[in-house]
């Protein structure tokens, strides 16, 4: 399947990103991870991929400096949902503003979670 979604999973927990990669994968996405900022930024910079899915506290780089670089690379042209603890909700309405597109508390759940990315992924499909 040449057009499948590329989808990039910028998480400091590696054994949640594998989770949500391997499910991801599952559903026939192509799926990078990266687990600091720096591979995220310099990922971007060469790829486009059709959804980011962030933490909150990438080492190296911040939600919100992923979010401002992500908007100003494709605008709003990328959904990016963030990944926060459930200590963090509070930030929800500030990380929206920013420019995320969805958030989710950790620890996510796998099924709801795909379920997500599909619906924001036909959403930015759709316009």
């Amino acid at each position: 399947m040449p057009d499948k979604k590329l989808i990039l999973i910028a998480e400091e927990d590696k054994m949640q990103a594998t989770l949500l990669a391997f499910r991801l994968r599952r559903k026939g996405f192509r799926v990078e991870m990266v687990h600091h900022g720096e591979g995220a930024m310099r990922y971007l910079k060469e790829y486009h991929p059709n959804l980011i899915i962030c933490g909150l506290e990438l080492p190296g780089l911040h939600a919100f400096d992923l979010l401002k670089i992500a908007r100003n690379r494709f605008r709003e042209s990328l959904p990016v949902v963030v990944l926060t603890n459930n200590s963090e909700n509070r930030l929800h309405p500030r990380l929206f503003e920013a420019g995320a597109t969805e958030c989710m508390t950790k620890p996510v759940d796998p099924a709801a979670f795909v379920e997500m990315v599909e619906l924001e992924l036909n959403q930015f499909t759709a316009l």
